[in-house]
């Protein structure tokens, strides 16, 4: 059977400003392309995004070029409510996609959040290879020599994966508590934690993803190299 990597993206949130809108598509024009090289044969690729209505409204021409030429699920900015929290915007994005796609295909879902430049198939390969879920707790080393490792009771939802059914299970327990979520602003980190061991699903642990992010966050700009860290 065929593995499906689903992949989030939020293009162009409406609280951001223009300079880093345009930079987000730039970043996310050459991670989604990574992802789709590293990605073994095995596996199809959906992009699931959340702030356009369609490609056209992306500014960069080879983006916007390219985006329109592979399958995207779009929930339209009016369904962005990532603003709030960001993890209840993806569960949203992931629950989306479940109902709209024919998942039965599938024998394992991946989770992938896009803007992550990936540098190998590692995590893909374990994924199709392994017998449960996959789950990540890894620590971040930054380029200044910083290293910040995930807090106990999460799993990093960088990237992880399920069984297609256990997937479909783990949208539908997100939706039951998505207000919850919200409202006392939990992370998605530690509500896929949570379900993981109240389901008691078999997992294994990844320690390495391979990954190069820009935490442009960190200090405001998003060329500042000490923001980047690998995963």
């Amino acid at each position: 059977m065929k593995n499906l990597a689903l992949v989030f993206c939020s293009i162009r949130p409406t609280q951001l400003t223009t300079h880093v809108g345009d930079y987000r598509e730039e970043e996310y024009f050459k991670t989604v392309q990574q992802i789709e090289r590293v990605l073994p044969e095995s596996y199809d690729m959906v992009v699931v995004e959340n702030t356009i209505d369609h490609p056209d409204q992306i500014k960069n021409p080879d983006a916007r070029e390219y985006f329109s030429n592979l399958e995207i699920i779009s929930l339209g900015s009016g369904k962005n409510i990532g603003q709030k929290n960001k993890g209840c915007g993806e569960l949203v994005m992931l629950n989306e996609a479940l109902n709209q796609l024919d998942v039965d295909q599938y024998e394992n879902i991946a989770y992938v959040t896009g803007r992550r430049l990936w540098s190998c198939p590692y995590s893909f390969e374990r994924t199709a290879s392994s017998k449960g879920a996959i789950m990540v707790q890894n620590c971040h080393v930054y380029f200044d020599g910083t290293v910040r490792c995930n807090e106990k009771n999460n799993f990093n939802d960088t990237y992880f994966s399920m069984k297609t059914d256990d997937m479909k299970g783990y949208a539908a327990y997100s939706m039951d508590r998505l207000d919850e979520l919200s409202d006392k602003h939990i992370s998605s980190e530690i509500n896929l934690y949570e379900f993981v061991h109240e389901k008691n699903l078999s997992y294994e642990i990844l320690d390495w993803l391979g990954i190069v992010r820009n935490e442009w966050e960190r200090s405001g700009n998003t060329r500042d190299l000490n923001n980047f860290h690998v995963c």
